[in-house]
């Protein structure tokens, strides 16, 4: 099955209404979240997407949109449209604990209908690399630097891109996420390539 189309996932958040992204707590002097890692009181910002079939060019498309319904809306439309004439696989870096949670859950507030995917082949290289445990250290980009691949764009992290959407820098944010589909598809080519993960 390492052939089956393969999608490569990652989305930008933000607190609602353009809150503030962080906020310094006052006991510990530390920046904290403040609603951007929440899909209660957080929202999508984008949705990024590179599409991998053999023998193809990847396709990258990034949806983004004020209208968060409307963006979820053309994610599902699009994985529905795939999902009709081939059997598919989604991969993402935490994307268990985070992105398709999010994505369900911000599906559910915006009253959006998800297309039918398979949970099975839902892959998070996160947990792949941790031989499926809840091992937690090491972040994308951290993978990134280890492996001599080029790392976040502008040394920026999920604070910026939050940040970027608040000041409506929407090329920056497209830039931002393009480049994490690029380091989270070059590892899961390495992945593959070192027979780290291996379909059941």
């Amino acid at each position: 099955m390492l052939d089956v189309p393969t999608i490569i996932l990652d989305i930008e958040t933000a607190p609602h209404n353009y809150g503030e992204c962080m906020e310094r707590n006052k006991t510990t002097d530390q920046l904290e979240d403040v609603g951007a890692l929440s899909p209660i009181t957080g929202r999508v910002t984008a949705i990024g997407t590179t599409i991998l079939i053999s023998k193809q060019q990847p396709k990258t498309h990034i949806f983004m949109d004020q209208d968060e319904k409307l963006m979820l809306s053309q994610f599902w439309t699009m994985l529905k449209a795939l999902g009709e004439t081939r059997i598919f696989r989604i991969v993402g870096f935490n994307i268990h604990s985070f992105d398709m949670p999010f994505l369900i859950v911000r599906s559910l507030a915006n009253g959006v209908g998800l297309s039918y995917y398979n949970k099975n082949l839902i892959q998070d290289l996160r947990k792949i690399l941790a031989f499926n445990q809840p091992y937690k250290k090491g972040k994308l980009d951290d993978y990134a630097k280890m492996m001599g691949i080029e790392g976040k764009y502008k040394g920026m992290d999920g604070f910026h891109a939050c940040q970027l959407w608040k000041d409506k820098q929407y090329d920056e944010l497209r830039a931002y996420l393009t480049q994490d589909l690029v380091i989270t598809q070059k590892l899961w080519e390495t992945v593959i390539r070192l027979r780290i993960y291996k379909d059941q």
